[in-house]
C-alpha cells in the first residue's frame, strides 16, 4: 500500500537498523531502517527505507550536507 500524504498519520517511529560507512575516510554513510506509522483511524503500517547521508564540516561542526531517502 502506497501512502501519498502525512495528513492522516498520527505519529511515526523511525527505527534505524544498520549504518554503513561508504569507504575509508568517507564522510558519507548509508542507513537501513524501518518506520512504524500509526494512522488517525487506528491502522498501523511498517515500511522499510534506506538513506544516504553526506556530511560536511563547517565551523568545527559536522552538519548534514545531503540526505536522500529511498523507500524499499
Amino acid at each position: 500500500m502506497l501512502y501519498q500524504s502525512w495528513d492522516d498519520v498520527k505519529w511515526r517511529n523511525h527505527k534505524p537498523k544498520k549504518v554503513f560507512i561508504l569507504g575509508n575516510g568517507s564522510n558519507e554513510i548509508m542507513v537501513d531502517g524501518t518506520t512504524e506509522y500509526h494512522f488517525e483511524d487506528g491502522r498501523v503500517h511498517e515500511g522499510r527505507w534506506a538513506a544516504q547521508v553526506a556530511f560536511v564540516q563547517q565551523d568545527e561542526e559536522w552538519k548534514i550536507e545531503k540526505y536522500t531517502v529511498l523507500f524499499v
